[in-house]
């Protein structure tokens, strides 16, 4: 396919790669705040692994912040 010719499914192609970034942008503004969360979660259980002296409780936050 050359220049702005339609594909054989009638599709014209630039506007398909508009049509696919328009349904990435909108899956990425609804992940922001799930993915935000779970940063600051994770960054949560490296802290508290960092912080704490119990080796049992070191043990959950490792494999809590593994399983994250």
């Amino acid at each position: 396919m050359t220049g702005g010719a339609p594909r054989r499914d009638g599709v014209h192609p630039v506007r398909q790669d508009r049509e696919e970034d328009a349904r990435l942008n909108g899956l990425a503004r609804r992940l922001d705040k799930p993915m935000g969360v779970l940063g600051i979660l994770f960054l949560l259980l490296v802290l508290g692994q960092a912080v704490a002296h119990d080796e049992p409780l070191t043990t959950v936050l490792s494999v809590a912040s593994w399983v994250l």
